[in-house]
């Protein structure tokens, strides 16, 4: 939208009504007795770029395209729209007229007037936030005749403004995940398999992130990939290596000796601690201040969150406040404060709603220690 389209847009009212056939699935045309028959694909992709602007209504259509041969399930389904709209209210729904159901839903209103979106029934996120321009998210609702039986029909897609509001529609596609498909033949179907093109029948996950371990560029989920990771297997975002052996103090027995703590090119100004203030550490002035690390790691089984705080100084990692929060799309969500133990280890219990939280370190009562933030984990729902 824009005045490149020769349209400005203002606030406007979407309804995107998603009229699907059933996506689920596939019996092809009957082959010749002399032929074999094809294996069906584990994914299908239908539509693409379309382009269209919108007055007072419009219809654009996904054409399913070929099924494969033999009788198939749809196990997942994405779908993906990308538009243009500046501000107003965009409500999705699946199905026809007097049947539909909710897809999803967002108030727009800033940052831009792209919107690109998927809505996918595994990904385990939460339904479309208001103002989430970008993303993937998990509809509101899942028709039961997706996942039936039958051949794919047509995908319909009707958008309907109000008033003098326009839209522009970039983009609508539907990618389906058919049942039981396993392309690395380890014996776990697509669906189940956290590494779908990498044989790994053990599903070991180190970071608990959803990707295996045998097809995660990053194992330790600390935000460097594991070609340039001095721990691999141990988060260590800051990669410290005191003796430079290629080996992370994370990760190594004999870490070496820890440099002395930056000092302050400019002389030290005499000033007294708030009252709050921990003691000063043994050969550090109150201009210097000793950096720390917090990890943070999700165990999915007992439902809890652990991790731990380290420095150079056992008074910056013991007894000390680790606060909790939610990531979200506006401003994040201060959940909680917990205290960790004498050897800087915490835990506490992960939150019910599903979604991305991380922890902080550092305060003003704490001026001689660093702060920092973990790395975000995502929280699925029970």
């Amino acid at each position: 939208m824009g005045e490149s389209r020769g349209t400005r847009t203002h606030a406007a009212a979407l309804v995107v009504l998603l009229v699907t056939g059933v996506l689920g699935v596939l019996t092809g045309p009957s082959a010749p007795a002399s032929a074999v028959p094809t294996a069906p694909p584990c994914q299908q992709t239908f539509g693409g770029a379309v382009g269209g602007a919108v007055f007072g209504g419009r219809e654009f259509t996904i054409r399913a395209g070929i099924p494969p041969d033999g009788p198939v399930r749809v196990s997942r389904v994405e779908l993906t729209v990308a538009m243009d709209v500046d501000e107003g209210e965009v409500r999705m729904e699946w199905g026809s007229s007097g049947q539909r159901q909710p897809l999803g839903s967002s108030r727009l209103f800033g940052g831009g007037s792209s919107v690109d979106i998927t809505f996918d029934n595994l990904s385990g996120a939460s339904t479309w936030p208001d103002n989430a321009r970008t993303g993937r998210f998990s509809p509101q609702s899942i028709p039961s005749s997706i996942f039936r039986f039958g051949p794919v029909r047509d995908i319909s897609v009707w958008i309907e403004s109000y008033g003098q509001s326009t839209g522009y529609l970039r983009h609508l596609s539907a990618t389906v995940t058919y049942e039981g498909c396993d392309p690395d033949r380890d014996g776990l179907p697509n669906e189940l398999d956290n590494c779908p093109t990498v044989i790994n029948r053990d599903q070991a996950d180190l970071d608990g992130d959803g990707w295996g371990d045998a097809c995660d560029p990053d194992l330790d989920n600390d935000g460097v990939a594991n070609a340039g990771d001095n721990c691999p297997s141990y988060a260590n975002t800051d990669q410290l290596d005191w003796d430079a052996d290629g080996r992370g103090n994370a990760c190594d027995d004999t870490p070496g000796t820890a440099p002395a703590p930056p000092v302050s090119p400019q002389p030290p100004q005499p000033q007294q601690p708030p009252p709050s203030a921990q003691p000063p550490t043994p050969g550090c002035t109150a201009s210097c201040v000793y950096p720390r690390t917090v990890g943070l790691r999700l165990k999915e089984k007992k439902r809890r969150l652990t991790g731990a705080v380290t420095s150079t100084s056992n008074q910056c990692t013991s007894q000390v406040p680790v606060t909790l929060w939610q990531q979200r799309a506006k401003a994040d969500l201060r959940l909680v404060v917990t205290t960790t133990r004498r050897n800087g280890t915490f835990r506490t219990s992960a939150p019910r709603r599903a979604g991305r939280y991380y922890v902080t370190v550092g305060s003003a009562a704490e001026p001689l220690c660093g702060a920092d933030r973990s790395r975000t984990v995502r929280v699925k729902r029970r």
